[in-house]
């Protein structure tokens, strides 16, 4: 059965099918047992029958420039040179990731994360009732259970990642047309940003710190360098912690391209502190950010990239 988010996001996709192609595809879903006249009818009978998300993206009918439009609507950014198998993984990615709204992290308008009211309760607790509740990187799933600060903490860092790389993204020449929220308000006046650049046996370091260095760095990388970034947003490639103080630590991996290149993978962390002057939205007090030139096979993932950053500045 599909999900509700998968529900709407097939919704969208078919809507934006010629109507004989979606004749076509429903008559293929039914196993050509039911006749339908209508637009609406063959969708209807689409969304019924279709059981699984993953098969019903890899129908033939289903193309790979609807995938790529509905991602660029969606505001997930993929390289245009993306396969379709490529598409869907991102499609599947996007679906299974929390959804935005506004009792949860609101990211997209103010470009910060805002925990509801109970969540920043619990931000507030001692370190060590922090510890009782278990929320270390290791214990995310243990017994098969979360508690309720390690959910709020792995909700933030999907938000979270997923709004900072789509903003990011946005800064590449091919998206000059569109307008970024990016800038050096997101950060904290004290800011720091550690780049790591692997080549090969080579590894060189950049640090920046200040908000406008901070930010302009990170942008260049993607306007000048014409990188794109491709994070993993699904349980394995994104974290979330909490630490003492009210610092929440986020980690997300994923791949590079460059045109149609997949040219290496990043892993980032980034340390988020509530702004106590912005009526304590959430601003990027650091940034560790490490790329690997290299030719992937596969998505990677938190544990198994080699060469793992500190998780603090």
């Amino acid at each position: 059965m599909l999900s509700k988010r998968e529900k709407q996001g097939v919704l969208m996709l078919l809507d934006k099918m010629p109507q004989e192609e979606l004749k076509q595809l429903a008559s293929t879903v039914t196993n050509h047992l039911i006749t339908l006249q209508s637009k609406g009818e063959a969708i209807k009978a689409i969304i019924m029958y279709t059981e699984n998300a993953e098969q019903f993206l890899r129908r033939k009918l289903v193309k790979r420039d609807l995938l790529f439009t509905y991602l660029a609507e969606c505001d997930v950014a993929i390289s245009p040179q993306s396969d379709k198998s490529a598409l869907i993984r991102r499609v599947m990615e996007y679906w299974q990731s929390p959804p935005v709204t506004e009792q949860s992290v609101s990211v997209a308008k103010d470009t910060h994360c805002e925990l509801k009211r109970e969540e920043v309760s619990r931000a507030e607790r001692p370190l060590a009732s922090q510890r009782r509740e278990n929320t270390s990187t290791s214990s995310l799933h243990k017994g098969g259970k979360e508690t309720d600060t390690t959910h709020w903490s792995q909700e933030l860092a999907k938000q979270f990642s997923s709004w900072f790389f789509s903003q990011l993204n946005l800064m590449h020449p091919m998206n000059a047309q569109q307008t970024a929220d990016w800038g050096p308000q997101h950060f904290l006046p004290d800011a720091c940003l550690k780049l790591y650049v692997i080549r090969g046996p080579q590894k060189d370091l950049e640090t920046y710190e200040g908000p406008d260095l901070v930010a302009n760095r990170l942008k260049c990388l993607v306007s000048d360098e014409e990188l794109i970034f491709n994070p993993n947003l699904l349980p394995d490639g994104t974290r979330g912690r909490s630490e003492s103080h009210g610092l929440v630590v986020t980690m997300v991996c994923g791949t590079l391209h460059q045109a149609s290149n997949c040219v290496g993978v990043f892993e980032q962390n980034t340390g988020l502190v509530r702004d106590p002057l912005a009526d304590n939205k959430w601003k990027v007090k650091f940034v560790n950010l490490q790329i690997k030139c290299s030719s992937p096979s596969q998505m990677p993932t938190l544990e198994g990239l080699g060469d793992k950053l500190a998780l603090t500045s």
